[in-house]
């Protein structure tokens, strides 16, 4: 059997085939096209997808690596081994996808979205075919009813291009008739309106997960016709019809449509006025873009609330997110790959739980290969929604750092005006308590010490000898 042209026609064909079906397969195609749902379900093959999804957008495949062309722009497949990851350049016509559906036996990611170059990163994509949410355990009604009930909000349903059986879930896509130029402020639109859609698309009556699972828009999903995690094949279903930005923009309220044409209100020559150093520096010298480093206390904190608060459909963007504090706290990959080792250890000692695998860790450790900027500049809000952990941003009444800590400042020497907070009598040297903490808990960890004499494992670091 060829995995990248089978469907759920093969399966009516010869019912012996029907093992090789992922969970909700029969009960999408069993769908009438009642209640939201504006046609029934059509099988498709991962030809026939990716043929419609793609068209004749990709970049050409050429026999020499040098004879690309700067402006073209390729898709980006990528197998997850139990020691390893491949990737592959995808280009027109899709013959490499093809190939690698049907004769690898790997866990396989691909977004709908193409890339200049070779690494899929955020700085790299260029062009957006589809946007696709990912609904987890699934309701039993999710498929019959709920779903496409789900679909509707401001008075139209927004029925999704395609459906995808992935195992326990499905991939909802909506594909546009144009591919979307991936502008940074596109980016952002975009990114709204995908958090819109599953807010409004998982929830109680679709999901069994009462913690909606936020992905970024270029989010990797389980490639149509690859094998899923019990063997079976990830099959697809046409559900309903392509977008164009004006069809699309009209299910959305004006301040989160997707507008192409953006202006800067600043000129590059008041730019230049303005910040001079900046101009200096990144115009000029067109030296990269700088990164700041943070105080390992951060990674030290996330590592325990990852450890003690991440719950399944989570953990992996909160060791996804682990990986970027490492960067900007300047941790060595040695002992980052040991502290996610033992957080797999403590996730798969938790009951009910499904495993947390090795594929997951390398998915997650690309952020801290790929060093892309975006690692640096995380929101607040952006990574508790995705964690699924509630995280406080620090509060300034609207006012500057440079104001705040002014404020601060002036209170301060208001209860002290002779300095006298600087005087204050201390506890016994930190020095002497981790030297005498450290003889009486000999093989213990800096870790262990600094959680019990309430540290930071920098100072435990400095005094440990």
């Amino acid at each position: 059997m060829i995995r990248s042209k089978f469907s759920y026609y093969d399966v009516l064909k010869d019912p012996s085939l029907s093992s090789l079906l992922p969970k909700w397969s029969h009960a999408l195609y069993a769908c009438t096209g009642s209640r939201g749902n504006p046609v029934s379900p059509i099988p498709v093959s991962a030809i026939d997808f990716y043929d419609d999804i793609f068209g004749e957008y990709l970049e050409e495949h050429k026999a020499n690596p040098d004879e690309y062309l700067s402006g073209q722009y390729g898709g980006i497949l990528v197998e997850v081994g139990k020691n390893r990851v491949h990737r592959s350049t995808i280009t027109r016509g899709q013959a490499e996808l093809y190939d690698r559906i049907d004769r690898s036996e790997d866990f396989c990611l691909m977004s709908p979205i193409s890339y200049a170059g070779r690494a899929r990163s955020g700085k790299n994509a260029r062009q957006l075919f589809a946007l696709v949410v990912e609904i987890d355990h699934l309701t039993d009604t999710a498929i019959q009813s709920d779903l496409w009930e789900s679909c509707y909000w401001g008075g139209k349903y927004l029925t999704p291009t395609y459906v995808v059986c992935s195992g326990t879930g499905v991939h909802c896509y909506w594909v546009f008739d144009k591919p979307l130029p991936l502008y940074p402020h596109v980016y952002e639109q975009l990114s709204r309106q995908k958090k819109h859609i599953t807010f409004y698309m998982w929830n109680r009556k679709t999901s069994k997960l009462s913690d909606i699972q936020y992905e970024p828009v270029t989010q990797g999903f389980r490639v149509v016709g690859s094998k899923t995690k019990d063997d079976t094949i990830c099959i697809a279903f046409k559900t309903g019809k392509k977008y164009s930005l004006d069809e699309w923009n009209l299910h959305f309220k004006e301040d989160m449509r997707i507008k192409l044409q953006y202006h800067s209100t600043m000129r590059l020559s008041e730019a230049k006025e303005m910040y001079p150093e900046w101009y200096a520096r990144r115009i000029e010298k067109k030296l990269p873009q700088g990164h700041f480093q943070r105080n390992r206390a951060i990674y030290d904190y996330w590592l325990d609330m990852t450890t003690n608060f991440a719950r399944m459909g989570h953990r992996y963007f909160c060791v996804e997110n682990l990986c970027a504090l490492a960067l900007q706290c300047d941790i060595s990959e040695a002992e980052l790959t040991s502290d996610i080792k033992t957080i797999q250890n403590h996730f798969n000692s938790r009951s009910g739980d499904l495993p947390f695998t090795t594929a997951d860790i390398l998915c997650a450790l690309q952020t801290y290969y790929s060093k892309q900027p975006s690692a640096w500049r995380r929101r607040v809000e952006f990574v508790s929604t995705r964690c699924g952990i509630p995280l406080i941003p620090a509060k300034r009444n609207g006012r500057s750092q440079y104001q705040h800590l002014q404020i601060a400042r002036y209170i301060r020497d208001l209860k002290y005006p002779d300095g006298n907070w600087r005087k204050k009598e201390h506890k016994k040297p930190k020095e002497k308590m981790i030297h005498e903490w450290k003889a009486s808990h000999p093989g213990e960890s800096q870790r262990a010490c600094a959680k019990d004499l309430g540290i930071s494992r920098n100072t435990v670091s400095k005094y440990w000898g």
